[in-house]
């Protein structure tokens, strides 16, 4: 019989390698309705081309992304108040830091700050934390260019 602890072990190992089955991809590999949900969470625009998406969920309920035009993260949850829908055009953003320091189970992320003081974080995992820090820097890169 299966002690507490192993039982526990096994779930957390389980979620872990659930959480990380998906990868970073380009605008080409998205599926169209993927798109237009995010056009229907107003996060998408008819000629916006993605350049990096991510989502370790599903992805009609969580990503995190940046486009040719802006920054975006959301986070669809069962309890309306949870949810979180959140963009920023490059224009808007006042900086843009990092953070690789998180705890074991948490995902590195980037801090969106906007010139209204508001805030929110896109949650990024590669396959490798190369992959993740390539993600941060062509993000940053293109709000250095279209800002």
């Amino acid at each position: 019989m299966l002690n507490n602890k192993t039982v526990v072990s096994f779930f957390l190992l389980l979620t872990l390698i659930s959480c990380n089955s998906e990868k970073i991809e380009p605008d080409k590999t998205l599926s169209d309705e993927i798109k237009k949900h995010l056009s229907t969470l107003g996060l998408l625009e008819k000629n916006e081309k993605i350049i990096k998406y991510y989502s370790n969920f599903e992805k009609d309920k969580a990503g995190s992304f940046f486009t040719d035009k802006r920054i975006a993260h959301y986070w669809i949850d069962k309890q309306p108040e949870k949810t979180n829908i959140s963009s920023a055009f490059y224009s808007d953003i006042s900086s843009l830091d990092t953070n690789f320091n998180v705890f074991d189970f948490d995902l590195p992320y980037l801090t969106v700050k906007k010139k209204d003081s508001t805030a929110f974080n896109l949650y990024i995992e590669g396959e490798n934390k190369a992959e993740t820090k390539k993600f941060f820097e062509d993000a940053i890169e293109m709000w250095k260019k279209m800002k």
